[in-house]
């Protein structure tokens, strides 16, 4: 059973209406227009940003990268513009920009990911150009003020070498360690807190190699996966190292990725999961996930082939619930219908349940997966120029999907972490009204369907008023026609209801909230009719 209820809009104007997303000033320093879409087979619910707010950079936006959440639910998101500057901003609980910094080393700099440590540093890695046209490793730690306290560049000791860095993680202790391709060869190393190299690992196939992830496992070893190519094709394989950068083995894998976010997953045993996509005659490409242990066997192979059809399948990202499951998105695309594909498997590799999502005429990716404390699912991605959101429950079962559209599109929601009390926050490159350049954007969610999920077989109700809105705490909710009977309630962004109030034979609701300013949500029901949820802002 699904949770929510889908709306219908008649006409373009009527969905705009009730979905105008108005910002306090405390919140945002504009207003923007957000709507709400439908898919084919896609169920779209009322779930609006709680807030959505933006970079400020006087150039375009090439890519967004990544975001990462500290222990005080402020958001650190990084981008790249056209400057080749590193965009790195920081946004409060409430959707505050607390600072943006520009950061450019060498000609042009060109970020992959972000992580941060358990105490609050954060560190962006990736490549940057110097004079000779060629590329360097380029990591930057930062402080929680955007500080920069060092960056470090390896550059390969030949002239003209191509050093570009894929991945970067930390280990409980703050050391860095980064992988990619450097002169050819899979280029591996390890910073201390301080930014000087622990060391440097080189391995050398005897082709071309290109690492594109890399993980750790719970003893601090250092697994990394890449491709090495040939004029005969390309042969994936899988390394790791010891936390003192030696060799302990490198193989063959049936599997590979471009992806660099979410690819290895660690147990607590010094098992890794490892994730990805390997293709065949019969299927093109497939869903591969296998299990290793601590000696790199391969404990078990889990592969799944979406639709069972001769499609190209990518494998997006893997997540562990509480209970040690693993939830696995993808998308796949064949014969003109793009999909994309959830599932669930426990740590023996057997699927548990799995959920396809069709559309017809237009792309569609997943982009990333997060779980939070109640085991629920988020996927983020892309549905043609729009960025979308799905939730699932435990069971698989789709709660809500938001599309997330600012008028002219080139919108995608690519990255997307839980925090407390059913928040959820996301990230993406999108572009505004009234602007033809993208921006690095920052979304809050607050998962309405806790004050949905009983309203089924609606009415909805058309037409209805919210005046003021923004409002400094009167509001007035005017119904299209008079009811006999009518329940509101009101409920702040953390799901708590503050307000309770029944009418009768009225199509006018007075309300007066005397909490804070934020953004507040309220839920009708008239006779047997039903509208939720309202956005309300209190300024």
């Amino acid at each position: 059973m699904q949770a929510g209820f889908p709306l219908v809009f008649h006409n373009i104007s009527a969905m705009t209406n009730f979905y105008l997303s108005f910002l306090t000033k405390n919140i945002m320093r504009k207003i923007y227009t957000t709507m709400l879409f439908f898919i084919t087979n896609l169920n779209v619910f009322a779930q609006a940003p709680v807030w959505f707010n933006t970079d400020t950079s006087s150039a375009p936006i090439i890519d967004v990268v990544g975001m990462v959440k500290d222990s005080s639910e402020n958001i650190y998101v990084a981008a790249m513009n056209t400057l080749g500057e590193i965009v790195f901003d920081k946004y409060d609980s409430a959707g505050t920009r607390l600072f943006e910094k520009h950061t450019k080393v060498g000609l042009f700099t060109t970020p992959k990911d972000i992580v941060i440590s358990d105490s609050g540093f954060i560190f962006i890695g990736g490549f940057c150009e110097n004079f000779t046209g060629t590329h360097d490793y380029c990591i930057i730690k930062y402080n929680s003020s955007g500080d920069t306290l060092w960056s470090h560049v390896y550059d390969y000791p030949v002239l003209f070498s191509a050093d570009e860095l894929s991945d970067i993680t930390i280990d409980e202790s703050g050391n860095t360690y980064a992988t990619g391709s450097s002169q050819g060869d899979f280029l591996t190393l390890k910073l201390n807190t301080n930014g000087d190299t622990a060391w440097t690992a080189r391995l050398d196939l005897g082709n071309f190699e290109t690492a594109h992830a890399i993980g750790l496992d719970v003893f601090n070893n250092v697994w990394i996966l890449g491709i090495s190519s040939s004029g005969m094709g390309t042969t994936n394989h899988i390394a790791k190292y010891d936390s003192n950068g030696q060799l302990l083995f490198v193989d063959t894998i049936g599997l590979n990725t471009t992806e660099s976010k979410n690819i290895f997953l660690p147990d607590t045993n010094g098992n890794m999961y490892v994730a990805g996509n390997f293709g065949s005659v019969a299927t093109n490409s497939d869903f591969v996930v296998k299990k290793m242990d601590n000696s790199g066997s391969v404990v078990w192979t889990f592969n799944y082939n979406v639709l069972n059809s001769n499609r190209i399948d990518e494998l997006k990202g893997i997540a562990f619930d509480s209970n040690g499951d693993l939830l696995i998105t993808g998308d796949s695309y064949g014969m003109g219908v793009y999909v994309t594909a959830t599932l669930k498997i426990n740590p023996s590799g057997v699927l548990l349940w799995d959920t396809v999502k069709s559309v017809t005429g237009a792309s569609v990716q997943s982009m990333d997966i997060a779980t939070n404390s109640n085991d629920n699912i988020f996927i983020s991605g892309k549905y043609g120029a729009f960025g979308f959101v799905t939730k699932y429950d435990s069971s698989g079962n789709e709660q809500w999907t938001m599309v997330d559209s600012t008028n002219i599109g080139n919108g995608e929601i690519k990255r997307i972490v839980t925090g407390t009390s059913q928040s959820v926050y996301s990230c993406g490159k999108m572009r505004l009204t009234g602007s033809n350049d993208p921006r690095s954007a920052a979304l809050k969610y607050f998962d309405a369907s806790l004050i949905t999920s009983e309203l089924e077989n609606h009415t909805e109700i058309k037409d209805l008023e919210i005046t003021p809105n923004p409002s400094t705490g009167i509001f007035t909710i005017i119904l299209p026609e008079k009811h006999n009977d009518i329940l509101f309630e009101c409920y702040n962004a953390q799901g708590e209801l503050i307000t309770r109030e029944k009418y009768a034979d009225t199509n006018k609701i007075f309300l007066e909230i005397k909490r804070d300013a934020g953004v507040y949500f309220g839920k009708i029901k008239a006779d047997e009719k039903f509208f939720s949820p309202l956005k309300l802002v209190k300024l």
